[in-house]
C-alpha cells in the first residue's frame, strides 16, 4: 500500500502526468494534421484528437481519487492523509518509505517542502539522508489532529499516520 502511495505521489503524480501530457502533445502536433488526411481512420480531424488529449488531461487528474477510493473499500482502509515533509534541500533530504524526496525525483518540484497523500493508520518510513558536509540533528514530528508533536534523534523513524495531516521536519546542521 505504502508503495503504491509513494509511486501515486511523484511518477502519477496529476501535475506531472499533465505536464508529460502536455510535453507529448507539443512535439506531436505538428505531425497531426498530415496523419489526419493520410489515415483518416486512425485520426479523423485535429479536433477529434485535441478532443482526445482533454480525455486523457481529465483522466489524469481524476485517477488518483478513483484509485485511493477504490483502494479503501477493497482493503478496509482509513480516509486519506497529508503526509507533508520540511527540510533544508540544501544540507540534506527525506526519504519516504523507498521514495528519496529530492528535485531530482520524478514528481518532486520542491524537496524542501513536499506533500503527499497515504493512508492514516498505516507506518511509514522516514530517513533522513544529510549531504556530505552536514549532519543529522532530529526529526521533528507533528500530528495536526492532535497537535501533538514529538522529537527524534534517530535518523531512521517510523511513524503511524493518524487521522490528520502529519508534518515531518527533519533538522540537518
Amino acid at each position: 500500500m505504502n508503495r503504491f502511495c509513494d509511486v501515486m505521489n511523484t511518477n502519477y503524480d496529476t501535475d506531472t502526468v499533465v505536464a508529460l501530457i502536455n510535453e507529448m502533445k507539443v512535439a506531436i502536433e505538428p505531425a497531426i494534421e498530415e496523419q489526419s488526411n493520410r489515415y483518416p481512420s486512425s485520426v479523423s480531424s485535429v479536433s477529434s484528437w485535441e478532443s482526445n488529449i482533454e480525455k486523457m488531461i481529465q483522466f489524469a487528474q481524476e485517477r488518483t481519487g478513483y484509485v485511493q477510493g477504490f483502494l479503501q473499500s477493497r482493503f478496509t482502509l482509513p480516509d486519506v492523509v497529508t503526509v507533508t515533509l520540511n527540510t533544508d534541500s540544501g544540507v540534506g533530504y527525506i526519504r519516504i518509505n523507498d521514495t528519496d524526496i529530492t528535485v531530482d525525483t520524478r514528481g518532486v518540484s520542491d524537496a524542501s517542502s513536499w506533500s503527499g497523500s497515504y493512508f492514516g493508520g498505516t507506518t511509514q518510513t522516514f530517513t533522513a539522508v544529510a549531504l556530505d558536509g552536514h549532519t543529522f540533528v532530529k526529526f521533528i514530528v507533528t500530528d495536526t489532529a492532535n497537535g501533538m508533536t514529538t522529537e527524534y534523534t534517530d535518523s531512521i523513524i517510523e511513524v503511524t499516520l493518524g487521522s490528520g495531516e502529519t508534518v515531518v521536519q527533519v533538522i540537518f546542521e
